[in-house]
């Protein structure tokens, strides 16, 4: 007996219903990529975001607050699109998203060894190129190792929906990455400690930790459990040695912070808004300093309690302005404290003093080891936040000086913040604003841009060095000088009385420069300032409205 075949054809519900089950399989794995992509995109932009905040954090206490950042975001781009062609041309998947997320938390874990190696080649690295070649082992592998993940995510998803339109969802993946990483960098993200940096890790330990539990292990993997576990132990034990025994990682002073010091000696540290600070003791030269980070924010000789800096005195000449008699009590306001070498001369001189300092532990490390006179009003703020709120014409004097790490906030040497400068000055009151620049010709675009900006809104600025080598001829080959320059402002004329004893308040170093300043103004102000406008044409104000002199 013949076996029957039914060769009868599937009827037209049949049909249906087959194509119907294979357009919802269809649809069902376009939502399970779609939201892969989604997942993986977010990911991939809160580590980016992260990681721009917290890996030049790392660099600053040896390359202070600007270099670091000097093409780093362009750097970290071109990395995550090297690594997005990489992976997207080669035939094999580079990293998977578990992978992915232990390579990462290895390298932020293992940041601060790293580091710590690299220091020790900053000086052949140099100043511009140091920062970059210390990143090759930090910022730039993780965004190579995203941007990897991310093409191998677009061509699988690709393949498996629209094969045709590879280019189309990989430039839609590149932008939404970019967008999502500044929105996150720009709006959310702002802690930079190491302990972030640590709580990240622990982070990325356990989503990598968990989802490996969840995966199906192979034969393989069962053999070799620690293996499989391994990255997740590297990382703890990484994490438990920086924070316990990385000294760049102690928030506190510890032994080991001086273990390898010859002619100083740190007496306290701590972290806060402004990065790393510390009171140093240089037993060589016999003062303290502060620093912040890399940079010194001030400091004085412990026999003599002069000021390591004369620019500190420079600004003080804002007292021997003429203006005119008021039985008012003057009153002053401080844009950032330092050392307070400028607040205890303005209280010496019974003026109401205003002080604002965006951190705290500068004032207290002040109060606690430089002897701060208290009094006057303290306030820990944003300066600019308190000049916005501050009353018209209420000060007769403005010392502002606010380099720290490196560099100096834009935004309280703006137009709009010199304006508001004005309005609280009284009509013959004086801004006496420090400015850390050069004056060498292709260097001086800033100090050019700061003169131009208190020109705009004061009738009358001046300028003062406290370097003597700042002006040289242009013809002489040397590398250009860096230096505090003085700012006066008024909207009166600029004129200086003779200094008293009591202006000199015991101090040689502040005797030195008022005597000296005076007469090198009436002999040199005009040939500096016909220089100036030769070679600045395009931004200098005119030679009515700022004047340029050389200190000493």
């Amino acid at each position: 007996m013949g076996t029957r075949v039914n060769n009868k054809e599937p009827s037209n519900k049949e049909k249906k219903k087959g194509n119907n089950d294979n357009d919802l399989n269809a649809s069902s794995t376009n939502v399970s990529s779609a939201l892969s992509i989604t997942t993986q995109v977010v990911f991939t932009a809160i580590v980016c975001a992260i990681v721009l905040q917290i890996s030049p954090y790392y660099l600053e206490p040896i390359f202070g607050n600007v270099l670091p950042y000097y093409n780093f975001q362009l750097s970290c781009f071109l990395s995550f699109f090297v690594g997005f062609l990489l992976g997207y041309s080669s035939s094999s998947s580079r990293f998977g998203f578990i992978s992915a997320v232990d390579f990462i938390s290895i390298v932020i874990a293992f940041v601060p060894l790293s580091v710590n190696y690299l220091f020790t080649f900053s000086s052949s690295f140099g100043p511009l190129m140091g920062p970059h070649l210390t990143q090759l082992a930090f910022a730039y592998p993780i965004f190579f190792a995203l941007g990897s993940l991310n093409a191998t995510l677009c061509k699988t998803y690709t393949s498996q929906t629209q094969p045709n339109k590879q280019i189309l969802y990989s430039v839609l993946i590149l932008s939404s990455n970019y967008i999502l990483i500044q929105l996150i960098n720009n709006n959310f993200v702002s802690n930079k400690s190491c302990r972030f940096s640590f709580f990240i890790v622990v982070v990325l330990t356990l989503i990598s930790l968990v989802l490996k539990m969840l995966k199906p292990l192979s034969s393989t993997a069962r053999t070799n459990l620690w293996r499989f576990f391994l990255p997740q132990f590297l990382v703890i034990l990484l994490n438990f040695y920086n924070t316990n025994y990385n000294i760049r990682c102690q928030d506190k002073l510890t032994p080991a912070h001086n273990a390898n010091t010859l002619d100083y000696k740190i007496l306290v540290r701590a972290h806060s808004v402004t990065g790393w600070l510390s009171v140093v003791e240089d037993t060589k030269r016999n003062f303290l300093a502060m620093r912040s980070d890399h940079s010194f924010i001030g400091g004085k000789y412990k026999d003599s309690d002069e000021s390591i800096f004369t620019s500190f005195y420079l600004m003080e000449i804002a007292f021997l302005v003429s203006r005119s008699q008021s039985d008012q009590q003057e009153k002053a306001l401080q844009i950032g404290v330092g050392c307070g070498i400028t607040t205890n001369e303005v209280l010496r001189r019974n003026i109401t003093l205003d002080a604002v300092e965006i951190d705290p532990v500068v004032y207290f490390f002040a109060r606690g080891y430089f002897n701060l006179t208290v009094g006057g009003n303290i306030y820990f703020k944003d300066g600019r936040e308190f000049m916005d709120s501050a009353k018209d014409s209420e000060y007769d004097y403005i010392f502002h000086d606010v380099f720290t790490g490196g560099s100096v906030p834009a935004k309280l040497f703006s137009y709009e913040a010199v304006k508001e400068m004005k309005r609280i000055l009284k009509p013959d009151g004086v801004l006496s604003m420090n400015f850390v620049g050069s004056s060498h010709e292709k260097h001086r675009t800033s100090l050019d841009f700061v003169a131009t900006t208190l020109s705009s809104h004061f009738a009358h600025v001046v300028c003062f060095s406290d370097n003597s080598n700042e002006h040289t001829s242009s013809t002489t080959k040397r590398q250009p000088i860096f230096g505090n320059f003085l700012f006066l402002a008024s909207s009166q004329p600029i004129t200086f009385r003779k200094p008293t004893e009591s202006d000199f308040s015991g101090s040689y170093s502040r005797k030195f420069i008022f005597k000296h300043f005076k007469a090198v103004v009436s002999t040199q102000s005009t040939g500096v300032v016909k220089k100036q406008r030769r070679t600045n044409s395009a931004i200098q104000p005119q030679p009515s409205s700022f004047s340029f002199f050389l200190f000493f």
